[in-house]
């Protein structure tokens, strides 16, 4: 859930890369509409932009029980449990680098698996998601 920046083009690359689902968010959804695409899509890594994207939600934060761990953008004046920067996740990685990692991913993922779960704002009705393929054909509605 944050802006359109290089930040979050290079999370969904990453994503795309490791065959991780990636579900964005508006980041105007009232908390409700957030509360209910973590929950409904089981999201368990959540990215923010900032402190303030997660004050504007902060009270949903406990029904969304299958989150494991958050990951800020900016992580200036982060302390929330189970949270991380973007900065700190990067250099994860760099410290975990293991040789022939890129290419397990690569063959481990088929043009075939979900790549993307989006959902419409719901602005007629309940929410629905649509689902897009690696090989980024048309999207199914759920």
């Amino acid at each position: 859930m944050a802006a359109n920046s290089p930040d979050w083009t290079l999370v969904d690359a990453g994503c795309q890369f490791a065959g991780v689902i990636d579900v964005p968010i508006y980041t105007t959804l009232a908390p409700d509409s957030v509360c209910y695409i973590i929950k409904d899509s089981t999201t368990k890594v959540f990215f923010l932009e900032n402190k303030a994207a997660y004050d504007r939600i902060v009270e949903i934060m406990p029904e969304c029980l299958s989150l494991e761990k958050l990951i800020f953008f900016d992580g200036t004046d982060i302390d929330v449990e189970n949270a991380i920067s973007l900065a700190d996740l990067e250099q994860m990685g760099r410290d975990a680098r293991a040789p022939g990692l890129l290419a397990e991913w690569e063959s481990s993922t088929q043009r075939t698996d979900m790549a993307t779960l989006r959902y419409t704002s719901g602005t007629t009705g309940k929410q629905k998601d649509w689902r897009r393929s690696h090989r980024n054909s048309s999207p199914h509605v759920i």
